[in-house]
């Protein structure tokens, strides 16, 4: 009866080693996939942070250049006006002369 005892204990002991083998790898593969979902996380989040830089870097481009294009309207205008208002003193200047009133610009 012994002789008989020791290969039932022989095939437990292997039936354990495989069956803890087996949780090891289990294991490693359920390590292994969390690691790549949290890559894959990671990514997506800097992919996310990225594409909102560039979109907050669009928008202040476009401010940018409507601010620009309204300076520059209103540069344009008071250069409009500024002519109109040289226009009008050269003519003051004229009349004034023909009336005998001296007239300096400084």
């Amino acid at each position: 009866m012994s002789e008989a005892k020791a290969p039932i204990s022989l095939t437990l002991t292997i039936d354990k080693s495989a069956s803890k083998v087996a949780i090891w790898v289990v294991a490693v593969m359920a390590v292994a996939i969390v690691g790549a979902f949290t890559a894959c996380i990671v990514a997506k989040s800097a992919y996310d942070r990225a594409d909102s830089a560039d979109k907050r870097a669009e928008d202040m481009r476009m401010h940018a250049n409507a601010r620009f294009e309204e300076l520059a309207a209103k540069f344009d205008k008071l250069e409009r006006e500024n002519r109109v208002t040289q226009e009008r003193w050269n003519d003051l200047k004229v009349e004034l002369v023909r009336r005998g009133i001296p007239v300096s610009d400084h």
